[in-house]
């Protein structure tokens, strides 16, 4: 991709905008930098570069003399800025989509409403384990952008966290093995629609040819039956029900199955984190690193060694009888609703974030398995509204 001499916008200075504008000047790129929130941080981070970077008032800010945009990962889609750019025909691209013009390595990407970070971080640690070169990014950690210039490469595998934010606005991205956990409704103020949502994920088939891999969830009916539209080889994963190509949950072993060979099997018990979500992550943990020649053994041993992320069931300790877990990165319906059943005895489940122009609502009192405890249910981040309705009690403005 030639960018000397191109004058770049780049909308957002937090983590992700200051990567990609010192990718950019480094390339003799001129970076233009707006942020609706100001740029106090931004200018903090980019200090020994200033002068060599312009900033422009966001309110101002026109796209007369811009060659390229390039949107940070909270900026949505219907940001006045990009949709103006889109009309002038001037490219966006994602800070995703500009790193893999630039990067050579296999990569390996995972995206979904729920469970990305714990399935990355667990692919990484196979990989790592197996005696792979290994760079853990994207969304989570050090963003894509960040591998171009490591002082480490070439590595084996490039293993990435990626956001439906990220997969908007990519045209060529490529991963080698790319992994759909879930769609559960997310997002949507952001997108516009489920639709939309659905169909920004999807994107990280869509340029997928030849050796690649797509890893997909064989529960999730409207997931599964991608495999009828994606032109490579698929491998669902399932705990319901038996994968003629792909893993399934058979007699407290996770069982790899294929037309072509005998099943490869894992013990259940090697799985340390905790929660029947936990299974569908590791099933597709295992799909993607075999596909990168991992061995079953090393499989095992780092399965077997995997604690879990922080944040996410982590268990805290215990007080009085009363068992602590930090579930905070819990901020999606769906995901804080399959949490109190994962557990022998009740539990208080505290879910984080905002609704998202949703609002929260209570699920069924009568169903034991969501519902352990009566009392209170609160919604909305920082909010002390109260419905009053019997059955669980939640706090959505435990967490961010």
């Amino acid at each position: 991709m030639e960018l000397d001499g191109k004058r770049a916008l780049i909308i957002g200075i937090g983590k992700t905008g200051t990567a990609v504008t010192r990718f950019l000047r480094e390339r003799n790129v001129l970076p233009v930098v707006t942020d609706e929130k100001g740029f106090s941080s931004g200018q903090i981070a980019l200090a020994d570069i200033v002068g060599r970077v312009e900033y422009r008032d966001y309110a101002a800010c026109t796209l007369d003399d811009i060659d390229l945009v390039i949107p940070s990962p909270g900026v949505p889609p219907f940001n006045p800025l990009l949709q103006t750019a889109v009309v002038q025909g001037i490219p966006v691209l994602s800070e995703l989509e500009l790193a893999s013009r630039f990067l050579t390595e296999p990569i390996v990407a995972i995206t979904g409403t729920n469970g990305k970070t714990t399935v990355t971080t667990l692919i990484g640690e196979i990989l790592a384990h197996s005696g792979k070169r290994v760079f853990v990014g994207g969304n989570i950690g050090t963003p894509l952008i960040g591998c171009i210039d490591d002082k480490n490469r070439p590595f084996d595998v490039i293993v990435a966290e990626v956001s439906s934010f990220q997969l908007q606005w990519t045209e060529t991205f490529r991963p080698h093995v790319a992994v759909l956990l879930n769609v559960t409704c997310d997002h949507t103020d952001y997108h516009g629609s489920m639709a939309a949502y659905r169909e920004a994920k999807e994107k990280i088939f869509a340029n997928q040819t030849g050796d690649d891999l797509a890893i997909l969830n064989g529960d999730e009916s409207e997931t599964a039956a991608l495999i009828q539209r994606l032109g490579v080889e698929t491998k669902c994963f399932s705990t319901l029900l038996p994968m003629t190509n792909g893993m399934s949950l058979t007699g407290g072993r996770l069982c790899d199955s294929a037309p072509d060979r005998s099943d490869e099997c894992y013990p259940l018990g090697m799985i340390r984190i905790p929660g029947s979500h936990n299974i569908e992550n590791v099933m597709a943990a295992i799909l993607a690193v075999r596909k990168c020649g991992c061995s079953q053994e090393a499989i095992i041993e780092s399965v077997s060694r995997f604690t879990g992320v922080a944040h996410r069931i982590a268990f805290c300790g215990q007080v009085c009888g009363v068992r602590y877990y930090d579930d905070s990165k819990g901020d999606e319906c769906r995901r804080c609703r399959a949490r109190p059943g994962e557990f022998f005895r009740p539990d208080r489940s505290a879910p984080g974030g905002t609704g998202q122009g949703r609002g929260l609502r209570c699920p069924d009192p009568a169903d034991s398995t969501t519902c352990q405890e009566s009392g209170d249910f609160w919604r909305g981040a920082g909010s002390d509204q109260r419905t009053g309705r019997r059955g669980c009690r939640y706090r959505a403005d435990a967490g961010t």
